[in-house]
């Protein structure tokens, strides 16, 4: 197990391996070694915890690259399996390609007593829902002003508000705030997002609420919006992670492009084991009793039917 100390204020060293503006890109898959430690929030991206488990991991320095990753989602593949996770850390001492995971996402990838595996991942679009978010950092004034923008597929490019009547960039920090010094002056703002595929969000009049997270009117799929489909779409069928460790599964898909209906469990017997039609959210879980088995898993969404066949065990 690699231990480490998140710290949110670092002095930046030179590195012999530099991160480019498209590192990582949509196109690439990176190998590296996988490690995990005990992670509870509080990592350098500040973002929002979301509670146990804690499906995420921290970035190798390179790739953090400047804080730019925060927030993104990457698809991690090991020995045992694969899963997708949400970049909320840095990894000072991990070298490009590796990964620091979560406690809780390692085992699905690889047993912990292996401690350091070979990896692969590549950078997925997160399965969001609804728009764009700002939240100005606490302690955010007219005089000095931190935004930080959350809820993207992508990870974020560029930052831009808007100055007696040009568009000026706002410098990233290691935190992952977008921060002006000397401030943006009075509310209400204008302000420009860019994501790193180029597609671009303008949101006018955006309100000062000091440490709360405030919706944008649109997403990035919006009437304004310049699409650039480089990386791979959200997902349009259903995918299924076996999660034996918290005694259920999961299922992921993307509720804009077909809705979910129900979700079946059955054995080999055709014996249904558990369903569901709760389907709220881009991601549903179906509580399975544990038992090392093999079980059949139907979902039916509004437009198909989907059957797979996994092995359910610890």
């Amino acid at each position: 197990m690699l231990i480490r100390i998140s710290l949110l204020f670092i002095l930046i060293q030179t590195l012999s391996f530099a991160a480019s503006a498209s590192d990582p890109n949509c196109t690439t898959t990176y190998t590296g070694e996988g490690t995990f430690y005990g992670y509870g929030g509080g990592g350098n991206c500040s973002l929002p915890f979301e509670g146990a488990p804690a499906i995420t991991g921290a970035m190798n320095e390179v790739q953090y690259n400047g804080s730019q990753i925060c927030g993104a989602c990457v698809e991690v593949k090991g020995r045992k399996g694969s899963l997708v996770i949400r970049i909320e850390d840095r990894c000072p001492e991990c070298k490009h390609g590796d990964i620091d995971l979560s406690e809780d996402a390692f085992p699905y990838i690889d047993d912990k007593e292996h401690g350091r595996v070979p990896i692969e991942w590549k950078l997925v679009p997160c399965p969001v829902k609804g728009p764009v978010k700002f939240e100005f950092k606490k302690g955010s004034s007219e005089y000095w002003t931190a935004v930080q923008i959350r809820n993207h597929a992508y990870p974020i490019a560029k930052f831009e508000y808007k100055a007696n009547g040009k568009w000026v960039e706002v410098e990233r920090t290691m935190f992952n705030y977008f921060v002006v010094q000397d401030g943006m002056g009075p509310a209400p703002y204008d302000f420009r997002v860019t994501d790193i595929l180029g597609n671009e969000l303008v949101e006018i009049n955006v309100p000062f609420i000091e440490d709360a997270e405030i919706e944008a009117t649109q997403t990035f799929s919006g009437n304004s919006i310049t699409h650039t489909p480089q990386c791979p779409e959200l997902r349009k069928t259903p995918e299924i992670y076996p999660l034996p460790l918290e005694g259920r599964i999961m299922v992921c898909g993307d509720l804009l492009a077909e809705h979910i209906i129900s979700i079946k469990a059955y054995n080999l017997q055709g014996i249904l084991v558990n369903h569901t039609t709760a389907i709220t959210s881009n991601c549903t879980y179906l509580t399975l009793p544990y038992h090392t088995q093999i079980l059949i898993i139907q979902v039916q969404t509004d437009k198909d039917s989907y059957t797979q066949k996994i092995l359910y065990s610890k």
